[in-house]
């Protein structure tokens, strides 16, 4: 029995031990909740769908350029330039060298081929004299063949020389100089008539250029004074040349006669080019950027009394900045842009 109240006093000593011992160290604080963060309101900038003019134009700058030119390359030949007498902004007559190749003993030879063909007309003549129809025969005939040889190698030097093929300006020239090397089909040369001027037009819209049809009508400001123009070339009609240059300008390239062109037009002078593709009057516009698409289906989106919503939409013409809504929306609907 003793034994048995020791034992209980001892387990009530540890008891009231642990709780003292408890009571004497730091109560942990409770962790305080996050803050509350208000979120951020969403914000929504619209554009009031419009009634008025849309037009889709194609604009930009045009350069006076003549409707008749030349130009001038080597064609059967090739070689190092010797002279050069003509530059950009000359003013050149039919015939005239505009270039000279090096030559490579052809002088000579066209000498000895002179001489040669002198020689056989000595004895053409002296045959004629002696009566003899044989020999004169023989002496025609040898006559003839120095006659080709000379001219072959004639031809062979005359092709050296770049001669102009008309009268005019030389409105581009390739740089060239004593001592450059020229191939076969470098373009050399452009003369140009100054007296014929149209106004040339180059564009990288395909999308617009291939609306551009020839007829059309064209608004001109030259020399700040408005013309009226027609488009008389487009890159579907353009003429078959066999230059590649040429043929790659004339790929994005319109041309534009003026109805009544000032008569002293320099070759290189500019102008601004309106020409009108497409002209729709009341019609629902919107920014361009606020129709969407996938697929095949065009969309906007629209604020109704504060809530965002979808709306599908058939779109009609347009231009850089805006687009024509055919059906699905009506003017004064606010569409959203952000």
């Amino acid at each position: 029995m003793k034994r048995y109240n020791k034992v209980l006093w001892c387990v009530n000593g540890i008891l009231l031990l642990f709780l003292f011992g408890c009571s004497i160290f730091p109560k942990e604080e409770a962790a305080l909740a996050p803050p509350l963060v208000k979120p951020a309101s969403e914000e929504i900038a619209t554009v009031e769908a419009s009634t008025g003019t849309l037009v889709r134009s194609l604009s930009g700058t045009g350069v006076f350029e003549s409707t008749e030119m030349a130009y001038h390359q080597f064609t059967q030949t090739s070689g190092r330039a010797e002279e050069v007498f003509f530059y950009a902004g000359d003013t050149v007559k039919k015939g005239d060298v505009l270039l000279r190749l090096e030559n490579r003993g052809e002088d000579l030879e066209v000498l000895k081929k002179q001489l040669e063909l002198e020689k056989k007309q000595l004895a053409l003549d002296e045959a004629k004299f002696s009566g003899n129809d044989r020999k004169i025969r023989i002496a025609q005939l040898e006559r003839d063949i120095a006659q080709k040889e000379y001219d072959a190698v004639k031809h062979e030097l005359t092709d050296k020389q770049l001669k102009a093929k008309m009268d005019g300006v030389i409105v581009f020239d390739g740089g060239v100089k004593a001592g450059d090397t020229i191939e076969s089909y470098q373009m050399v040369y452009t003369v140009a008539n100054p007296a014929e001027t149209r106004l040339a037009f180059s564009s990288t819209s395909d999308a617009y250029l291939k609306d551009v049809t020839v007829g059309m009508t064209a608004d001109i400001t030259f020399r700040n004074k408005s013309y009226k123009g027609k488009v008389v070339q487009t890159p579907s009609t353009a003429p078959s040349v066999e230059d590649e240059e040429l043929k790659e300008k004339y790929k994005n390239q319109l041309y534009i006669e003026l109805e009544e062109a000032p008569d002293d037009i320099q070759i290189g002078e500019k102008a601004t080019v309106q020409i009108v593709l497409d002209k729709k009057e009341n019609v629902v516009i919107v920014p361009k950027n606020t129709v969407h698409q996938i697929l095949n289906e065009q969309y906007v989106h629209v604020l109704e009394e504060g809530i965002r919503r979808e709306k599908v939409v058939e779109a009609g013409i347009s231009n850089a900045t805006d687009i024509e809504i055919i059906r699905g929306l009506e003017a004064g609907e606010q569409v959203i842009v952000k």
